[in-house]
C-alpha cells in the first residue's frame, strides 16, 4: 500500500518556523514544496541551510503570489507577533482561498468567537478553497505544567521548586522584532507592557480571550460573556464589576496595575474576591464582603516542613461608601 505525502509550505522561519521546517524536512510522510520568509537576508537561500539540514532544492521567498501559486496540501503558520490580533487574517485568508490548509500557530483556536465579518471573511475562504484552519498553539505548556512534574518524579522530597526560562535574543537576526515589536532597549518610561495596546499584549490579549471564551461555553453553552479588550483600567474600571456577586482573578501573574486598581475597588462595593496563586504547589487566597483588600501578601515556606505555608497578609480596611 503506497503512502500518502503531504504536500507542505512553511510560513515564517523564525525562532518557532525553523524548528517547524526542520521537522518538515525530516518527517518521511511529507514533502516540502515552499518557505516563505520575511528577512531579505534568508530570500534565495535553500530551506535545508535555513534549516541547518542537508540541501532540499526549494528556495525560500518573499513573493507572496509565488507562495499562492503553489500545489500544496497544507501551509504551517508561524508568522510573527503582528498587532492587533486578527493582523494575519491578511495572510491566512489567501492561504486559505487557494486551495491550502493553514496550521496557524496565532491563534485561531475558535474564530467563531469573533462572530461578525471577520469570521464571515475567514468561513467564505474556506469554503471558496475547500479547506480547513487549525490552531496549533504558540507555547506547548512544557516549562510551565510538564517539567516540574517530571523532574520531581524521582526526588524522595521538595524543598522548593522554581522554574526559570531565559530567551537569548543573539539568535534573532531581525533587529526590528527584538526592538520595535518586543520592545528590549526602549525607555521605561514610554513602554508600559502592561498596556493593552502595547504589540505583544494586544496580540495575546486576543488569543486568551478566544480561548477563556471557549472554555467558559464547553462548562455552560448558556453563559453570557462581556470581553474588556483593553484590559481593565481606571476608566472602565466602574463597568467591570457592574452587577458582579463574586470577582475571581485570572488576570497575568505580572498585571499589578489592574490589580492595584480592582482588590480596593471590590472591598468598596462588598464584593467578594477570591483568586490563585503560584505558591508552591498552589494556593488560593480569598478576601470577604467588604473588609479586606489584598495590597501586600507575604510568604514564608520553611524548608522540611513541606505542609507549613505561612501568609502574612497587609490588608486595609474599607468601608461601603454611600451609592
Amino acid at each position: 500500500m503506497q503512502s500518502i505525502i503531504d504536500i507542505v509550505v512553511q510560513w515564517a522561519t523564525g525562532g518557532m518556523g525553523r524548528n517547524c521546517l526542520r521537522a518538515i524536512i525530516d518527517h518521511p510522510a511529507m514533502e516540502l514544496a515552499g518557505v516563505y520568509v520575511y528577512g531579505e537576508d534568508k530570500a534565495g537561500k535553500d530551506a535545508g541551510e535555513i534549516a541547518r539540514r542537508p540541501a532540499t532544492g526549494v528556495i525560500a521567498t518573499r513573493d507572496v503570489d509565488a507562495i499562492l501559486a503553489l500545489d500544496a496540501d497544507v501551509v504551517v503558520h508561524a508568522g510573527r507577533i503582528a498587532p492587533p490580533y486578527g493582523a494575519h487574517d491578511a495572510d491566512i485568508i489567501p492561504l486559505l482561498a487557494s486551495g491550502k490548509n493553514v496550521i496557524s500557530i496565532n491563534g485561531y483556536s475558535r474564530p467563531q468567537y469573533w462572530g461578525g465579518e471577520r469570521f464571515a471573511r475567514l468561513q467564505a475562504a474556506c469554503e471558496e478553497g475547500g479547506t480547513s484552519l487549525l490552531n496549533a498553539g504558540l507555547n506547548p505548556g512544557f516549562a510551565g505544567e510538564q517539567l516540574a512534574v517530571v523532574a520531581t518524579s524521582v526526588c524522595s522530597a521538595i524543598d522548593h521548586i522554581e522554574v526559570v526560562e531565559s530567551v537569548s535574543c543573539i539568535p534573532v537576526r531581525n533587529p526590528d522584532y527584538v526592538f520595535k515589536a518586543l520592545g528590549f532597549g526602549a525607555d521605561p518610561a514610554e513602554v508600559d507592557p502592561n498596556h493593552a495596546d502595547w504589540g505583544p499584549a494586544a496580540s495575546l490579549n486576543g488569543m486568551y480571550a478566544e480561548v477563556l471564551a471557549a472554555m467558559a461555553r464547553d462548562i455552560n453553552p448558556e453563559v453570557h460573556i462581556k470581553v474588556f479588550d483593553k484590559g481593565v483600567n481606571a476608566e472602565n474600571l466602574h463597568d467591570f464589576l457592574e452587577g458582579v456577586d463574586l470577582y475571581v482573578d485570572g488576570l497575568d501573574f505580572f498585571a499589578f496595575s489592574a490589580r492595584k486598581l480592582v482588590y480596593p475597588a471590590c472591598a468598596v462595593k462588598g464584593i467578594p474576591a477570591t483568586t490563585a496563586v503560584p505558591l508552591g504547589m498552589g494556593c488560593y487566597l480569598s478576601f470577604s464582603r467588604g473588609a479586606l483588600a489584598a495590597q501586600k501578601v507575604h510568604v514564608d515556606v520553611f524548608p522540611r516542613r513541606r505542609s507549613l505555608v505561612h501568609l502574612k497578609a497587609e490588608a486595609h480596611e474599607h468601608r461601603r461608601r454611600p451609592g
